[in-house]
């Protein structure tokens, strides 16, 4: 985990980490202590998209479960078996992940509407 993150050199510092290796130090922690299922609201919101990727191909080959909340459609369609839908506090749609571009448009669209 800590190799496929590149985090190799920021665990020796104790300090004037960014935000974004602070938080991939947290996720790398989070994943070592290898829970039987995770909980994560926006695991990712301060990392680059490269970081974005590297965490969710981590989260994925793990193969556990994971509720993962994000404010973003197209991560949640790249990380996600089922994709939810809250509105007001309360689900009012579950799909079934599909990588079909029109459809994910159609989605993000009804988000942003």
């Amino acid at each position: 985990v800590v190799g496929r993150l590149g985090i190799e050199a920021l665990l020796p510092r104790r300090g004037g980490l960014s935000t974004g290796q602070r938080q991939l130090v947290n996720l790398a922690a989070a994943l070592l202590a290898r829970p039987c299922a995770f909980l994560m609201d926006e695991p990712t919101s301060h990392l680059d998209w490269l970081n974005k990727k590297a965490f969710n191909d981590i989260v994925k080959a793990l193969g556990k479960p994971v509720l993962y909340v994000t404010h973003d459609p197209f991560e949640a369609m790249y990380v996600a078996d089922v994709i939810c839908v809250m509105e007001r506090g309360r689900i009012t749609r579950c799909v079934e992940n599909r990588v079909d571009v029109a459809y994910i448009y159609k989605v993000a669209e009804s988000l942003w509407a």
